[in-house]
């Protein structure tokens, strides 16, 4: 699941500009108000089935939840949201969204309706209950060095309890997030974001509070993307700015891709990313080089004519659910919803979503 979004990122540049987001995926619902955004309802087919979501290219506080299978298989409304931006950000499985703002964030089903809450907006753990959450300690000091509090919050009741202090997590032009949380391996991936290069990661134990340097950490590489839900591999670009897939556990360069990463699916095999040469967005097998899909060409009145993309992944698979665009100067930005698998021809879901919504 990536949780990275590219801004302004040039054809042939080998370090792209990121930006970190508050969680694997999330996006702006937009709109003014105040408080934690209520929900109301009405499902459309079984929100217990695993999915992932859209929203409309439009302004609208509706969220579509669709199934692995393809189909919709509901919506619900966000209801009142609040100043500046309200995000949503799916569990692994696609049954709990955690729809937040300023002040906190809820927990609400496929179907709209309140089950949980937590405090800090975050990443989802594997155990689609839990999240991870990084937070400065001193807020408002973005332009000095402070640490950042990482939290683990039990999304089912809002309880939540400190992890680790992490020094130097936030500073000038650093900022840090938490990139995979792990219940099942006892494992929080922070990603150190420094001018938008990852080139810093750490390993914190959730039942120790223990900080480690990953095994991947001397991989010679140029910027760490993503971690694949299962834990075994981590996307990277390499210093000759093509594709890398590392190893975890040994941090041993398994494959070169020939795209520069933007996410990995939950098993690991399949890499979604930018074809430098060409412009496009592709998804790619690396066991076998197998182009499963790639997005259109360039808008033309794009300044820069590289896409942005979102990713979503199957738990348990490798199949991902991609949004992308090439017209970020339209406003609000819109993007097409592609279903990419490795057993069958990808399908255009919708083909005019909002930016950043999977």
């Amino acid at each position: 699941m990536a949780w990275w979004l590219a801004l302004g990122r040039c054809k042939g540049d080998a370090m792209r500009r990121r930006a970190l987001l508050l969680a694997c995926t999330v996006l702006a619902v937009g709109g003014c108000g105040g408080g934690v955004a209520s929900t109301t309802g009405r499902t459309l087919a079984d929100p217990g089935s695993p999915s992932f979501f859209s929203l409309p290219a439009t302004t609208t506080h509706t969220v579509t939840v669709w199934s692995w299978s393809g189909h919709r298989a509901g919506r619900f409304a966000t209801g009142p949201v609040a100043q500046c931006c309200t995000t949503v950000a799916a569990s692994p499985d696609g049954r709990e969204f955690e729809i937040a703002d300023q002040h906190g964030a809820e927990v609400v089903g496929a179907a709209g309706r309140r089950v949980g809450q937590v405090a800090v907006s975050g990443t989802w753990a594997d155990d689609d209950q839990h999240v991870c959450a990084l937070k400065p300690t001193e807020p408002g000091s973005n332009w000095k060095s402070t640490a950042g509090r990482l939290l683990l919050e039990d999304g089912s009741n809002g309880h939540s309890r400190v992890v680790a202090t992490i020094p130097g997590a936030y500073g000038d032009h650093l900022s840090s997030g938490v990139a995979w949380c792990s219940v099942k391996h006892d494992e929080a991936v922070i990603f150190f974001n420094l001018m938008g290069s990852v080139q810093r990661t750490e390993v914190v134990r959730l039942s120790t509070g223990a900080v480690l340097q990953p095994s991947w950490e001397h991989a010679p590489v140029a910027d760490w993307i993503a971690v694949s839900g299962d834990g075994r591999y981590v996307a990277a670009i390499g210093r000759r700015a093509q594709g890398e897939v590392v190893d975890a556990a040994s941090g041993k360069i398994i494959k070169d891709v020939p795209i520069q990463p933007d996410g990995i699916s939950w098993d690991g095999h399949v890499v979604v990313g930018l074809d430098a040469s060409t412009s496009q967005e592709e998804a790619v097998d690396w066991r076998t080089k197998q182009v499963l899909w790639e997005s259109g060409f360039s808008y033309p009145k794009c300044p820069c004519r590289v896409p942005n993309v979102t990713i979503a992944a199957q738990p348990g698979a490798d199949a991902v659910a991609v949004v992308v665009t090439n017209t970020p100067s339209i406003t609000p930005p819109t993007g097409a919803l592609w279903l990419v698998t490795t057993t069958a021809r990808p399908v255009l879901l919708d083909a005019k979503v909002q930016e950043g919504a999977v």
